[in-house]
């Protein structure tokens, strides 16, 4: 069994696990997805350690790398923009996704740093327009410095490396979260692989839901 370095974590794992598997058989990607969201936010927000974290509205410094998830998550971010969003801007937002899949196409962490290509969910202000449904790799970013993520992307670019101070438990939690749903997935004999966010979100938002 995969294990953390907090108690949080770990709990938070055995638990998305069980609740995921659950939910998967009985409704469906979306709704395994966001128990996964609901349960670490919730393990995050009891934290007994300040959260630190200087992510907020607005800072994408980060929105330029490539971001895995798995599949119920991306079921879970177009059923969100379904109730969010009008279908013209869905559809503006589905080819906004294909010019930036095209982009990017291949291209590893490092490439895709330096070619600095925006998420595509990035709104004109620099803000996450699926934040309430954001992938869990997303959530676990906890920098407690927006300018050490600025240098740090800077210099990645450039081929070094420069520290960021992150919030650990946080970070774990989600973790953790990610690796219960994919369990929860294996225990349902799905496959479990994590894809590009840009690659599993197109046919969400190309074919109607079933």
């Amino acid at each position: 069994m995969l294990t953390w370095s907090t108690p949080e974590a770990n709990a938070v794992y055995l638990e998305i696990t069980k609740v995921a598997a659950t939910e998967l058989a009985a409704t469906g990607f979306a709704a395994a997805a966001r128990a996964a969201q609901i349960l670490s936010d919730a393990a995050c927000s009891s934290l007994t350690s300040p959260n630190h974290s200087a992510c907020s509205p607005g800072c994408s410094t980060c929105c330029i790398v490539n971001v895995a998830i798995l599949e119920p998550e991306a079921a879970a971010i177009a059923e969100y923009l379904r109730q969010t969003k009008t279908p013209s801007a869905i559809e503006s937002l589905r080819q906004k996704i294909e010019r930036l899949q095209q982009q990017t196409f291949g291209l590893d962490h490092l490439d895709r740093v330096i070619a600095a290509c925006p998420c595509a969910f990035l709104d004109p202000s620099g803000c996450c327009s699926i934040h309430p449904s954001r992938p869990l790799l997303c959530r676990s970013i906890s920098s407690t410095s927006a300018d050490d993520c600025r240098q740090a992307m800077t210099l990645l670019a450039e081929g070094r490396e420069h520290p960021i101070t992150c919030h650990i438990a946080q970070r774990e939690i989600y973790e953790a979260a990610f690796c219960g749903l994919a369990n929860g997935m294996e225990q349902q004999g799905m496959d479990s692989s994590s894809h590009r966010l840009t690659d599993i979100i197109l046919p969400y938002l190309t074919t109607p839901p079933n």
